[in-house]
């Protein structure tokens, strides 16, 4: 006879991240990093751009 360990549906507590949550992490970090690569090529590979100009 083989004994199986399982606790009742009551006593199993729901854990980890809910999709919703998964989506806001994900969504924040494509931001952030559209935002950091923004602010570098703007600054980095067009310094002073209005300067040329006048």
């Amino acid at each position: 006879m083989e004994v199986v360990d399982t606790p009742p549906e009551e006593e199993k507590k729901p854990g980890g991240l809910k999709g919703i949550h998964v989506l806001w992490i994900v969504l924040g970090t494509i931001l952030i990093t559209a935002a950091v690569t923004f602010w570098a090529v703007r600054t980095y590979t067009m310094p002073m751009t209005s300067s040329r100009l006048n």
